[in-house]
């Protein structure tokens, strides 16, 4: 089995994430970065995008010992797993700025601050006198992670002064971050306004002679563009240039690449913009160059400007307009354009064939052509895997476009990192890492007899090898082959320590024993048992409802039975595959093993070969039976691997019972809410995102008319179902449901910031240009905290609560779209307008009639019945019927008939009376 090497103080991470959507460019990145030596007067700057975009030795005025290791979406996980790319060289200084992305996903300030601590002690142990600086996390525009990433900085500052290391407090003054304008465009990365401030804060750190170039006098030059590249361009716009100068312009390729590192030249400086493959539009290029090339009136024409752009559009009549606007803004440059690098992959044709076009454009444009897609290829013709992967460029891809360029670089005297260096580089720092991985692996095996645990007798041998391979780490004459061979008797003792893993203790008549069952690796849900089926909640590991705890009962065949103590149900493996996993009230015929997976401390869950436990995000994060492959155990995928811990603390009684509730965001937006509108209210108009998305709820202040803001909440077990004054259901992503009770629901917990206030499950804000906006919407990052109130029955008492139902009606093409009867009457204390299922508050005792209401023109009639029933406190709207006006001229005392319909006195239909009193029955008075 291929051991799953992961960080023991990152468990909780792992979450699949170099799935997500940018895990080819992090790759591609991470493996550059091993491709260019470090030495001991390195100024070294660690992080994630927002160290990344920005060029920090030309701001320090192109101090060429500062160097860049930011990694555009980078995890504090990451760091750990490269850090040897980072220090093998022993550097002067380290500057690491990591955690918001890691916080974003929904993990835990303190597990980010415990994978800095060991990012510390890395260093400390291996790289003794490098200076350690740890910056602020940075606040942002997003809740509820700006809370937690000022909660993990406490910890941080605490952290740096247990380890005596420096820690730098950048919140206070990025405070602006959160407010856009000239510090940001998204709330989060920041203009080269924000660096400015960033760079004066931190100079004295990091030279004592160190200044920022970016002068105050300077203004943001977003080239039009009002995201990362716009921001990107803002510091381009700042930086100074010189006629000693090249500047590199292109795109991701060329932002991903160290060029100054890689030609050994500080008159090298990169203008590559963007994250992802393919990067600026030609014209967007275009446009840029006036930040380049003439900014804030700093500049100068620079020695030479190579041109790396097209990979998007592939415009040849785009290019040469590039062309031009460079000679234009640049004449004394001499321009060079290179060709585009082969794509991953056997067909090519396109490539070639605008590189010939490019070679054509520059002899057309006087430019010189610079091959670089030749140097990339295989002996069979096609982009070399080890240059090329998924259309990104790697380390052995850069040097070799390096090698190419330094030909056309020799007036500047670069002296490229040659192909020989790079083999040695990169063979170490990959040893390094493999080796360093194997020794955070190990530290996460625990010995002893508890849950998670491996036998004591072999922790000795294990140690061993740990420091066996601490020593090859920290030897001065570090060897690969040793290395190498450390780290595969690493893995191979955790291989096989692997299946030992203690069982859960198995619960009798005489004794109990409870246990969680937490998805460490898929966002650290536990497994839930409800009325229909498993789901995954979050929750509060030592405080669980009962519903969120099992006990583990032998079978005769040595199997399983996993029962919740909630109410003795069992864990039913007879699902069918890619289906939810069921309780039963009966024992199932066949039980479930509990056997290792192949991440240190965790377990798979599964029943024979035909049935596992796999936590998914789909409906709500049910858990399935699901495995890959044919049969089970599936121990490789991350839903499929489960943290089994002994629980001794105390079930959560249920906070909650169903009825109704006034629901208060807790948490400050950093601005986007003003005082007071922090309120949940029922809009008057469902706000309409698209055809399948209408938010129902929106923020404002607490209104005089109480029930605007009252919620229903129906409560099953730890299922949270919300309804709306309208009557549709608000499911776990915010958007209306026509089932007033959805079946997507939001979870709600006890919020980890908040004392006394929730979490409510992905709910956030939606802004846009409704009437009434901002509406309640979903946040895929992560929650907010809300304050829940119940509303006392002495309130309800004060009104009466009118139901609506309605008959004869057809859905239309979009829930917002469906028939609505509206309340004109003046004593309306809710909202005007609802679909069936809604509810109408009126003071106690008020008498509604026909012409309080409207509705509108549906199933060929105008004029629908509308019917009122106090005693059961109903409205029916009916399409079936027509509404017939009633004369009230004369009374008959003797009329028996119930066939016909009866009105009150003000003409509203309704059921068959139950009080004596005066009628209207088939157009007469009657007495009953």
């Amino acid at each position: 089995m291929k051991l799953r090497l992961i960080l023991a103080t990152a468990l909780t991470v792992m979450s699949g994430l170099w799935a997500m959507a940018d895990g080819p460019f992090r790759l591609h990145r991470y493996d550059a970065l091993k491709s260019t030596p470090i030495n001991s007067e390195n100024i070294v700057f660690v992080g994630n995008s927002i160290t990344n975009m920005h060029e920090w030795w030309e701001a320090f005025g192109s101090d060429h010992r500062i160097i860049n290791r930011g990694t555009s979406g980078g995890f504090s996980y990451e760091i750990l797993e490269n850090l040897e790319s980072f220090i093998d060289g022993k550097p002067e200084k380290l500057f690491l700025m990591i955690g918001t992305n890691d916080i974003s996903t929904g993990i835990a300030p303190a597990t980010v601050v415990s994978n800095i601590r060991t990012i510390i002690t890395r260093i400390q142990q291996e790289s003794p006198r490098t200076k350690i600086h740890i910056q602020s996390i940075l606040p942002r525009v997003h809740e509820p992670q700006n809370t937690n990433n000022k909660a993990a900085n406490e910890m941080l500052k605490a952290l740096c002064a247990e380890l005596d290391v420096t820690y730098l407090d950048l919140w206070d003054a990025l405070l602006g971050v959160r407010n856009y304008g000239e510090w940001s465009a998204d709330g989060l990365h920041l203009y080269a306004a924000g660096y400015r401030i960033w760079c004066k804060q931190i100079a004295p750190y990091v030279d004592e002679n160190a200044e920022c170039v970016y002068q105050d006098s300077y203004s943001n030059i977003n080239s039009g563009m009002n995201n990362s590249n716009g921001m990107r361009s803002s510091y381009f716009g700042m930086l100074p240039l010189t006629t000693d100068d090249v500047i590199i312009v292109g795109d991701e390729m060329i932002h991903g690449g160290e060029w100054h590192e890689l030609l050994r030249s500080p008159r090298i400086k990169s203008r590559g913009t963007g994250w992802g493959y393919g990067g600026l539009s030609l014209d967007q290029h275009k446009t840029q160059l006036t930040a380049i090339l003439t900014g804030n009136g700093n500049k100068q024409n620079p020695a030479k400007i190579f041109f790396y752009c097209g990979t998007s559009d592939k415009n040849i009549t785009k290019y040469g307009a590039l062309i031009d606007e460079a000679k234009r803004l640049s004449p004394a440059s001499q321009l060079y354009i290179m060709a585009q690098i082969p794509m991953a992959g056997t067909n090519n044709n396109a490539v070639v064939s605008f590189n010939s076009q490019l070679q054509n454009l520059a002899v057309q444009k006087g430019a010189t052509y610079v091959d670089t897609y030749t140097p990339l290829l295989n002996s069979s013709g096609t982009a070399d895997p080890e240059c090329i992967t998924s259309d990104y460029l790697y380390g052995r891809g850069y040097i070799k476009v390096a090698n190419t360029l330094a030909e056309y670089l020799q007036e500047e005297n670069v002296d490229p990192v040659s192909l020989e260096e790079f083999e040695t580089i990169y063979a170490v720092r990959t040893a390094r890492n493999t080796l360093a991985n194997a020794i955070a692996t190990a530290a996460g095996l625990t010995y002893g007899d508890g849950i998670g645990q491996y036998p004591e007798s072999e922790k000795p041998a294990v140690d061993a090898l740990v420091e066996q391979a601490t020593k090859i780490l920290q030897a001065s004459d570090f060897d690969p082959a040793a290395a190498s061979k450390t780290a595969t008797a690493i893995e191979s003792a955790i291989n096989s320590l692997l299946s030992r893993i203690n069982q859960p203790k198995p619960s009798t008549d005489a004794e109990q024993y409870l246990y969680t069952i937490c998805s460490s690796l898929r966002n650290s849900y536990f497994t839930t048992a409800t009325p229909t089926g498993l789901y995954g909640y979050t929750g509060n590991a030592d405080k669980q409802d009962i519903t969120g705890v099992w006990k583990f009962e032998t079978r005769t065949d040595g199997t399983f039975n996993i029962i919740s103590p909630a109410d003795g149900s069992y864990m039913n493996p007879a699902a069918s595959h890619n289906t939810q996993i069921k309780l039963s009230a009966s024992e199932p015929s066949t039980g479930w093993t509990i056997s290792h997976a192949s991440t240190v401390g965790m377990y798979v869950i599964h029943s024979g070969t035909s049935c596992q436990l796999n936590q998914t995000t789909l409906n709500g994060n049910q858990v399935y039976n699901w495995y890959g492959g044919t049969s089970a155990p599936d121990r490789e995928d991350a839903g499929c691997q489960f943290t089994l811990k002994e629980y001794n603390g105390k079930f959560a009684e249920s906070e909650f019972t169903t009825g109704w509730y006034e629901i208060e965001l807790a948490n400050d937006l950093n601005g986007y809410l003003t005082a007071g509108t922090h309120h949940i209210l029922n809009a008057e108009n469902e706000y309409r995102q698209s055809n399948t998305n209408y938010y129902a709820l929106k923020f404002a202040t607490k209104p005089s008319d109480a029930p605007k803001a009252w919620v229903h909440i129906t409560v099953k077990g730890n299922i949270y179902q919300f309804t709306s004054l309208n009557g549709h259901g608000i499911q776990e992503n915010c958007i209306s449901s026509r089932a007033s009770l959805p079946s997507s629901n939001p979870t709600v917990t006890a919020s980890a910031t908040i004392d006394g206030a929730y979490a409510i499950g992905k709910w956030s804000y939606y802004s846009n240009d409704g009437n009434e906006s901002p509406y309640v919407g979903k946040s895929s990052a992560s929650d907010n905290s809300y304050y829940l109130t119940r509303v006392n029955d002495s309130d309800l008492e004060t009104y009466d609560i009118y139901t609506v139902s309605m008959t004869g009606t057809t859905p239309a093409a979009e829930v917002g779209q469906d028939v609505r009867l509206t309340l004109n009457h003046p004593e309306n204390k809710g909202i005007r307008s609802v679909y069936a299922g809604g509810t109408f508050f009126v003071p106690k005792g008020t008498t509604l009639v026909y012409d309080d209401f409207s509705a509108p023109s549906h199933a060929g009639n105008a004029n629908p019945e509308i019917t009122v029933d106090p005693e059961n406190h109903t409205i029916t709207l009916d399409y079936t019927k027509q509404h017939i006006e009633t004369g009230i001229s004369q009374i008959d005392t003797n009329v028996t008939d119930t066939e016909k319909a009866y009105y009150n006195l003000q003409g509203m239909r309704m059921a068959r009376p139950t009080r004596s009193g005066i009628y209207i029955h088939n157009g007469i008075k009657i007495r009953l």
